[in-house]
């Protein structure tokens, strides 16, 4: 009878923790620069959910950042799925990977997880950690 009743719970406990909520689920896939496979990825929920260790917490209807630094970023944007001309965003925590991940050149994709399944990866994102000097940029080797 014990292992029935705890298999019940068990059931009805699972629904109440991986329900939709109103919101969209984001994974934020971490790359080595020019590699083809994520080596980690990271969790972020809408604001009506609490974060819990190792995920984070995004908002949205913001305005975009103007900085166009990536190096040693702590910000993490996209387009507002839901309003034009605003933006979501997550600020990095500490214990998050920006935070934990070694010095070097990274690449970050995004993906949407919702009620209708998950979306495509979006362009990658560049960023550097550390102390370099960024990429060169407008490089032409010619004749």
């Amino acid at each position: 009878m014990r292992g029935l009743l705890a298999g019940v719970l068990v059931v009805l406990c699972i629904p109440a923790t991986f329900a939709q909520p109103s919101g969209l689920y984001y994974e934020v896939r971490y790359y080595y620069a020019g590699q083809p496979d994520s080596f980690t990825s990271y969790w972020l929920v809408p604001p009506a959910i609490a974060p819990w260790p190792g995920v984070g917490q995004y908002g949205c209807d913001r305005a975009r950042s103007t900085s166009t630094d990536t190096r040693n970023p702590n910000l993490i944007e996209w387009d507002d799925p839901d309003r034009p001309g605003r933006i979501c965003s997550y600020q990095e925590v500490e214990g998050g990977p920006l935070y934990w991940l070694a010095d070097g050149s990274y690449e970050a994709g995004l993906r949407a997880w919702g009620s209708g399944g998950v979306s495509l990866e979006s362009p990658r994102a560049a960023f550097m950690l550390g102390d370099a000097e960024s990429t060169p940029s407008g490089l032409r080797v010619i004749r």
